[in-house]
């Protein structure tokens, strides 16, 4: 009877996850990675392997939370629109309060790691664009 239990509660788990992963919109995010390996690879100068891994993560964390952020800011006209009423929040499988906690949180740590693992004006420019596409898409 407990592992029962267990079992339902990790489909939970796992299905919160991936609610919060599709509140990312992960289609979006391939885009904009695929964007950014290209300017990787036809970069003038020589890029270090794990800067680059780890610049591209935290650029797709960084479009995630501007997904995020978007779903957030635009839950109450989703839940009416026919093509958006499936998404995480409408269907309450996240609170309005998850989306933008994870859309904040994602938002920080990708500027930072950009900051780190690329430069400053990366990071600025990751900002820019996370405030510009939001409330906007």
């Amino acid at each position: 009877m407990v592992s029962v239990k267990l079992k339902s509660l990790r489909l939970n788990f796992f299905d919160y996850l991936k609610a919060l992963f599709n509140l990312m919109k992960p289609r979006v995010m391939s885009l904009v990675i695929f964007t950014c390996a290209v300017g990787l690879l036809i970069a003038p100068v020589k890029v270090n392997f794990w800067d680059a891994v780890l610049s591209l993560a935290a650029v797709a964390l960084g479009s995630g939370a501007a997904g995020a952020l978007n779903m957030w800011y635009e839950a109450d006209l989703d839940s009416l629109m026919a093509r958006t009423r499936l998404r995480p929040i409408p269907t309450g499988k996240v609170t309005k309060n998850q989306a933008l906690v994870l859309g904040v949180l994602s938002s920080i740590i990708s500027v930072i790691a950009l900051y780190f693992f690329s430069n400053l004006i990366l990071g600025q420019v990751d900002m820019v664009r996370q405030s510009r596409y939001a409330p906007n898409a």
